[in-house]
């Protein structure tokens, strides 16, 4: 049985998803490239609500996912990969979510220091 799509999110907050499922540790250093790419095409009703999932993780800590184990970003990766992952899906025609919306979060987890990283 399916629950009623609340879960807790990277800002310790109880919500309920947009999305028809809710996603999280994407592992998207290791399936930008491939498997992503693959799902548009062998599972195609995932997509936006991987995408949606994605925007939610912006919206709780700020900027998208960059590889997030249990709904906390660990900061273990570089760059953000979450990036071409919808940026494809747009380009595929991908779009039951808010392309401005995802556009801000792309631009604001580009343009923001987040890694608690001293430069």
């Amino acid at each position: 049985m399916r629950g009623d799509l609340r879960y807790r999110n990277a800002a310790d907050q109880v919500i309920k998803s947009e999305a028809s499922r809710a996603y999280t540790t994407f592992s998207l250093w290791d399936t930008y490239r491939a498997a992503h790419s693959l799902y548009t095409i062998l599972t195609p009703e995932l997509v936006n609500d991987f995408v949606i999932s994605m925007l939610e993780q912006c919206d709780a800590q700020g900027y998208l996912p960059v590889w997030a184990l249990w709904a906390n970003e660990t900061f273990s990766m570089i760059a953000n990969h979450a990036i071409p992952v919808i940026t494809e899906a747009w380009r595929k025609g991908f779009r039951a979510y808010d392309g401005k919306r995802a556009l801000e979060a792309m631009c604001k987890s580009q343009t923001t220091p987040h890694r608690k990283l001293n430069d």
